[in-house]
């Protein structure tokens, strides 16, 4: 597993860095600590209370998705589709606990400069936001599953 990633925001927000406003599109990701434990392992079970919700017909298209390997971002897209296509998932306690993982110091840094607050977190996209949720959790909340399954 990474310890970090970097992601790319397509539409860039604005932060405050050595007193001067600035324009940040890349964001520099850090795995969750023990501290956000309980956020990780919500998003974590959010996932597999996903997928083992999943109807007949999806369970097979999953096994056949299974079988073609998936690249990180198509693995990214999958556990975001996965999450807001489930009646046994809330996408809006998802979405409110992964804004404390990625809002605690430290775990998200806008351009290396400035901690992601909740001020900064709620400039994002909401497609922008979306996307790094998916990508978030494939990297790190998912990532031994994603090896051992999925993996290319």
């Amino acid at each position: 597993m990474n310890n970090e990633f970097e992601f790319r925001l397509e539409t860039p927000i604005e932060y405050a860095a050595d007193g001067e406003v600035r324009q940040g599109a890349l964001l520099y990701m850090k795995a969750p600590s023990n501290k956000q434990r309980f956020n990780r392992a919500k998003l974590k079970q959010s996932f597999f209370a996903a997928l083992q919700g999943m109807s007949g017909e999806a369970k097979t298209e999953s096994a056949n998705a299974e079988a073609v390997a998936l690249s990180e971002e198509e693995f990214a897209e999958y556990v975001l589709h996965l999450l807001y296509s489930s009646k046994a998932v809330n996408i809006c306690e998802c979405l409110d606990e992964f804004k404390q993982i990625i809002t605690s110091h430290g775990i998200c840094r806008v351009e290396g400069e400035a901690d992601l607050t909740g001020v900064l977190f709620d400039r994002i996209d909401a497609e922008d936001c979306d996307k790094l949720l998916g990508a978030y959790i494939a990297n790190f909340i998912l990532a031994s599953f994603y090896k051992k399954h999925l993996k290319k």
